[in-house]
């Protein structure tokens, strides 16, 4: 099961704005991603899309508990964080490493990071987590916290498998205002799928191939976090339907709105479609665009040569921002050579479909402020996923 962040008439004027958008993306199916802030905001570092970005991350210790004005259900009672006791994650992790070997649980969180952080300018770097109460005012550090908790019986944190929390975007006082922004939540019962409550494994196959058998083994743990990954760090949303049977895309989880929409997740997923892609690269740019000009090319290789071996702050061809020009930059540019910039959120898998009118774009806008705004002024979660 997987929950839409649109829910019933509960958000008043923007449930209509949503119903409208809806008729508008039915006749105008050009998005092959969505992007939480259409283009500004809702991603990490210069707010201005297409800008790259440095985003810290970490395991949130034992025992850190949630902030009881917080609550992980957007729609639930003001009272209702949804979850039991502090976070446990060497529970999961203690899970995952008996039955894959010792490491695989933080490995597969790593490979997540991976997955996103070669295909467009975003870098991430692990910091220690200092264990603050989770989405108090403050806790902003590191960016993406990932934890993992308990769930009440019967509330909606126990239908999910993971909840991930979007970048902060424009806002006055990040500190303040929405400092769940990025946090990850992962529920310790594992997924719920089909009324029946399935531990999380790092499953073994092929790649869009060999079917996950949710039953037996509930949720693959790596294709989860890597689509949390997309809403708390590159800003993703869930997509409507491409009218692709099955639709392989990491931010695809179904399509309420399209009675005719596959349903997601149906094999191993742990690698971007080139919808996925282009939606990273729409966010924060090229990586591998040593020249800034929108396309990784010859000219971005001879400016990595040229400055190879050079250490020093804010250099051009230093693609993971390590401060230091070396091989593993003259690999971004490899792995990217031939991309070119994404302007629009057709991306690159919607050649020859037209642009969403004016009236959808605006309305799009106000769906993303629907789905952002929350009491107390906090962030509704960008994905609230049990089958992803």
């Amino acid at each position: 099961m997987c929950c839409s962040t649109v829910r019933g008439n509960r958000l008043g004027r923007w449930g209509a704005a949503a119903a409208a958008l809806a008729g508008l993306l039915a006749c105008h199916p050009a998005l092959a991603f969505v992007h939480i802030g259409g283009g500004v905001a809702s991603k990490w570092g210069d707010t201005t899309a297409g800008t790259g970005a440095v985003v810290t991350w970490g395991f949130v210790p034992d025992g850190t508990t949630i902030d009881p004005g917080f609550r992980i259900d957007p729609f639930g009672s003001p009272d209702d964080v949804g979850a039991v006791g502090g976070s446990n994650l060497s529970q999961l992790r203690s899970l995952i490493d008996t039955n894959h070997g010792a490491g695989a649980f933080d490995a597969a969180i790593r490979r997540a990071f991976d997955t996103w952080s070669a295909v467009a300018d975003i870098n991430f770097v692990e910091v220690a987590d200092p264990g603050t109460p989770i989405a108090a005012a403050g806790s902003v550090t590191p960016n993406i916290r990932i934890s993992a908790f308990a769930p009440l019986a019967g509330h909606f944190f126990e239908g999910t498998g993971a909840v991930g929390f979007g970048p902060p975007g424009f806002i006055v006082n990040p500190e303040l205002d929405f400092p769940e922004s990025g946090d990850i939540f992962f529920n310790l019962n594992g997924n719920k799928f089909g009324g029946q409550q399935t531990p999380f494994q790092i499953a073994p196959g092929v790649e869009d191939v060999t079917p996950v058998d949710f039953y037996n083994f509930g949720d693959d743990l790596e294709g989860l976090f890597l689509h949390e990954v997309g809403h708390a760090a590159i800003g993703l949303d869930h997509p409507p339907w491409d009218g692709a049977d099955p639709d392989r895309r990491v931010m695809y989880v179904g399509d309420y709105l399209n009675p005719s929409a596959p349903y997601c997740c149906t094999a191993l997923n742990r690698g971007l479609d080139p919808d996925d892609i282009a939606g990273a690269r729409f966010v924060y740019g090229l990586k591998g665009d040593n020249n800034a000009d929108g396309r990784v090319d010859a000219a971005d290789y001879s400016v990595w040569r040229d400055a190879l071996g050079q250490t020093g702050a804010s250099l051009a061809a230093d693609s993971d921002r390590d401060g230091a020009v070396t091989a593993a930059d003259y690999d971004a540019w490899r792995v990217n050579f031939g991309a070119a910039e994404v302007l629009s959120q057709t991306g690159v898998g919607a050649v020859g479909v037209p642009e969403p009118s004016a009236g959808a774009a605006m309305l799009a806008a106000l769906l993303c402020c629907a789905v952002s705004v929350r009491r107390f002024g906090r962030r509704a979660p960008l994905g609230d996923d049990s089958a992803r």
